[in-house]
C-alpha cells in the first residue's frame, strides 16, 4: 500500500501496474512526499516545474526526470512548461537522445510542442553541431 493513498484514475489509465516504470513513478512521488509535504500539502505543477528548471544549472537530467516522474506518480498532469523545462535540462546536458524521447512522450501524452519547445531543441542540436537537425526541427 502506498503512502500516497489510492492511485488517481488518470495515473492508472496512463500506466498499468505492469508498466516497468510504474514502481519508479510511485517511488519518485514518495520521495517528493517525504521532502516537500511533511505537513500534508501537495506541491503544484508549478512547484515541480521550478524543481525541474533548477536542474538545468547542474545539468542533472536524472534528477529532473525524477521530479517529472514524481508529478506523474502523484497523478498530476505535466503541462507544456513541464516538458519544456525538462527539455531545457536535456539541452544544457547536451543529451539529445533523452530530449528526443521526451518530445515523443510529450506528444504521446497529448501535449503540443510550442515555440519554446522548438527553440530548446534547436539550441540543443546547434550545441551538438547538428545543423541538419536544426533545419528539420
Amino acid at each position: 500500500s502506498s503512502r500516497l493513498g489510492s492511485i488517481p484514475e488518470w495515473f492508472t489509465a496512463q500506466f498499468s501496474q505492469s508498466d516497468p516504470l510504474f514502481e519508479e513513478f510511485q517511488a519518485a512521488a514518495e520521495t517528493i512526499v517525504d521532502d516537500m509535504m511533511p505537513n500534508g500539502t501537495r506541491p503544484s505543477v508549478d512547484a515541480f516545474n521550478a524543481l525541474i528548471h533548477d536542474c538545468a544549472v547542474r545539468k542533472d537530467v536524472g534528477q529532473a526526470e525524477n521530479h517529472f516522474l514524481a508529478m506523474l506518480g502523484l497523478g498530476m498532469r505535466p503541462n507544456v512548461v513541464s516538458y519544456n523545462a525538462l527539455l531545457n535540462v536535456c539541452a544544457e546536458a547536451r543529451d539529445a537522445q533523452r530530449a528526443d524521447w521526451w518530445v515523443l512522450e510529450m506528444r504521446r501524452r497529448g501535449q503540443k510542442p510550442n515555440k519554446v519547445t522548438f527553440g530548446t531543441l534547436c539550441k540543443l542540436y546547434a550545441r551538438k553541431g547538428w545543423p541538419e537537425a536544426v533545419a528539420n526541427t
